[in-house]
């Protein structure tokens, strides 16, 4: 059997309840799939939640901190010098 894994992403959401919602519907999708593209097999859907976003969003809060941290250590040696 063929798996197709759409990865999706969506901002003001718990994932955990449109991850549920999602894997509900998925046979309704499949169904909907096989008669529109007119296919011999038709792919079992499995729905990823996608973490590229809330990884890059906490990567960049981390590199604010640094960036934040380094000009006070920078103005703390100017006063010192």
């Amino acid at each position: 059997m063929l798996h197709l894994s759409p990865f999706w992403f969506c901002t003001n959401t718990i994932p955990g309840g449109l991850c549920t919602a999602l894997d509900a519907a998925a046979p309704v999708l499949r169904a909907m799939l096989g008669k529109e593209m007119r296919l011999r097999t038709i792919p079992e859907l499995h729905f990823c939640f996608d973490e590229s976003e809330v990884k890059a969003r906490r990567m960049d809060e981390l590199l604010d901190m640094v960036a934040e941290r380094d000009a006070k250590m920078k103005a703390e040696r100017e006063e010192i010098c």
